[in-house]
């Protein structure tokens, strides 16, 4: 469990050895610790989700942090740091203090995989975190019926969810009772977080040329529209519609309805598309059921559910998670574009 006790124990993990340091929490301001080397005092912060919507945020909250305790950083969230003069420490190993009195750089032991740390998140709870996010109304019969879910399984998601802190129940009972997100930009970041542990069961990757990616994609899919193989946009692409940011990122991403890579392989095939290591579109199944359901189209596009878009920027490096933000930004001021009517 990611709590202020793993995090000081993820902080004395990088300390110089022989070095006497003394941690001690803050009764004000729970999520940090003060730690002392040589009588020289830092404040270190605790940040619960690992995105760089959430290190901004703990950066600028008062009193200021020197250095930032993560259960991992990215490449854009070092970059962020480092621009504003923060350190970092994560439970890789990374490392990065700087102050007058104390200098610890330090790499990696190794990589993060997806899989590495226990998730209770389930693929119905990811399905439902996904429903809410995009303005589905927190009751077992709305999540059912936009999400496909049996209601027991719908149920049982908004209950973990709940236990967990990312939902608060209604006061009312029966079968008209809901359940209402305590705060957004939490289950988001919760949400996003929870997908790396679910990794994808295969993967392709395809050589394109195209000058314009979304315009070739929107023409070629219109075959796989037409036989009915459903596919969408993600990543850059589904943000190039949905909020663009004026740059492109690289790989291009989509998800294709097939159950193995050879079906998958002869879907690409019969729109003159083929396999190639290292091809700039990135194909992938659609991660579930719930996320096929969930599709939109846009600009002729059809694009997943933006917290899914989201979710898939964060590990497209430094760009992705720029742009991942200003996606987040846009659709919370544009919400009502996303809310789809349950019949």
């Amino acid at each position: 469990m990611w709590d202020i006790a793993a995090a000081e124990k993820t902080l004395m993990a990088v300390m110089p050895p022989g070095a006497r340091v003394h941690l001690r929490t803050d009764p004000k301001h729970p999520s940090d610790l003060i730690f002392s080397v040589a009588s020289h005092h830092l404040r270190a912060r605790l940040v619960r989700y690992a995105n760089l919507a959430a290190a901004k945020v703990a950066v600028s909250a008062k009193p200021r942090p020197q250095v930032l305790v993560m259960s991992r950083t990215t490449p854009a969230i070092r970059d962020f740091l480092s621009k504003h003069s923060t350190g970092w420490v994560d439970q890789t190993g990374s490392a990065q203090i700087s102050s007058e009195h104390l200098l610890i750089s330090r790499d990696a032991v190794r990589a993060l995989r997806p899989g590495d740390s226990p998730s209770r998140w389930t693929r119905s709870m990811l399905g439902v975190a996904e429903a809410l996010l995009m303005g589905i109304p927190g009751t077992v019969s709305a999540v059912s019926a936009s999400t496909g879910l049996a209601q027991s399984s719908a149920a049982a998601a908004l209950h973990a969810l709940t236990q967990m802190r990312l939902l608060t129940a209604d006061d009312t009972r029966g079968r008209n009772a809901g359940r209402r997100i305590v705060e957004r930009s939490v289950l988001l970041s919760a949400y996003s977080e929870a997908t790396t542990t679910r990794p994808h069961r295969f993967t392709l990757r395809v050589g394109v040329l195209w000058r314009d990616p979304v315009t070739a994609l929107s023409k070629l899919g219109e075959s796989w529209t037409k036989e009915g193989t459903a596919w969408a946009a993600t990543s850059a692409l589904a943000a190039a519609v949905s909020a663009p940011l004026g740059t492109q990122i690289s790989p291009l991403e989509i998800y294709l309805d097939a159950a193995s890579p050879a079906t998958m392989s002869a879907v690409l095939k019969r729109v003159g598309l083929e396999p190639l290591e290292g091809g700039r579109l990135w194909v992938a199944p659609f991660p579930s059921e719930v996320t096929r359901r969930l599709v939109n189209v846009a600009s002729r596009l059809p694009v997943v559910p933006w917290p899914r878009a989201y979710a898939d920027l964060q590990h497209a490096g430094v760009r992705g998670e720029d742009a991942a933000e200003h996606l987040r930004e846009v659709m919370e001021r544009e919400s009502n574009r996303w809310v789809r009517t349950i019949d």
